[in-house]
């Protein structure tokens, strides 16, 4: 699936911007909160997961290898459901197809959870809490990750940094007025502020530091699906598509059909008929 190769237009891309914010913002917060109370595991950041999986298997540190391995599941599970939810494909003339919302209202329901199981521990999980807490974070952001590629924003994951560092970088080497730098840049620092604001909380107010991420991907869910609709009112159903398919012979103009060959009887036909005489001529 290629990326998208047309910016939308300017309201509806900064909506989009906003919006890939905000998730970025929420997954910073959750993954903050998973390191922080769950373990030392990533709920979102495989990549941490991956490494910390090696260390557990050379037996040379890292966190307990169980509650790593149940953080990968969960990713890959709520990854499998989200893009089972969005299809994986890009609607044509649609900033933000409304099977990405769908997908993040799986999100929402996963965080709500997630919550409600955290108040159970007063903030304060461990054993079994933690190891459930781990599994429905990991598929909260699995889902998020899989609705956020769905719309095929270059470079934006919204629960992984590394892939858009490097193309924010490339953009500064190369193409420095490239204008979707400033998107990368913002998602970078989103996500940044999210891990900061996610570890306040949990120093702070450790009971209510899960509400934040929940209240921002509801609303990014609600908001994104509000976009959708204005943007269907404003297409119609006959707006004219990017990819336009072969038209039918049938339909086509009879100039336009490619001269074929006569059938060889007929032709043989033709080629016996002996000529007419001409009107203005008398016959012998």
């Amino acid at each position: 699936m290629s990326e998208l190769s047309h910016a939308p237009p300017s309201k509806a891309a900064s909506d989009l911007d906003l919006l890939l914010i905000a998730l970025t913002f929420s997954s910073g917060m959750i993954d903050a909160i998973s390191y922080m109370s769950l373990g030392g595991v990533f709920s979102a950041f495989m990549t941490g997961n991956l490494v910390f999986l090696g260390l557990g298997i050379a037996h040379t540190g890292g966190p307990n290898i169980g509650p790593v391995i149940i953080a990968l599941a969960a990713f890959a599970a709520g990854g499998y459901f989200g893009n089972w939810i969005t299809g994986g494909k890009l609607e044509e003339n649609l900033t933000w197809p409304p099977k990405v919302s769908y997908a993040l209202a799986g999100t929402t329901i996963a965080l709500v959870v997630f919550f409600l199981v955290w108040l159970t521990s007063g903030g304060r999980p461990g054993g079994m809490t933690s190891i459930l807490l781990l599994a429905l974070s990991g598929l909260a952001m699995g889902m998020q990750t899989a609705a956020a590629r769905a719309l095929h924003v270059p470079a934006v994951f919204t629960t992984a940094a590394t892939f858009t560092v490097l193309v924010a970088t490339r953009d500064l080497a190369v193409q420095p007025r490239n204008p979707e730098l400033r998107r990368l840049v913002l998602v970078l620092l989103s996500l940044v502020c999210g891990a900061g604001v996610g570890g306040l909380l949990l120093v702070l107010q450790p009971v209510v530091a899960p509400i934040i991420p929940i209240a921002l991907t509801a609303t990014v869910a609600m908001w994104g699906y509000g976009l959708h609709k204005l943007e269907s009112n404003d297409i119609g159903p006959d707006a004219p598509s990017d990819r336009s398919e072969p038209e039918p012979d049938w339909q086509r103009p009879f100039a336009a059909v490619p001269d074929r060959m006569e059938p060889p009887m007929r032709a043989a036909r033709v080629s016996h008929r002996k000529p007419r005489p001409h009107p203005g001529k008398a016959q012998t």
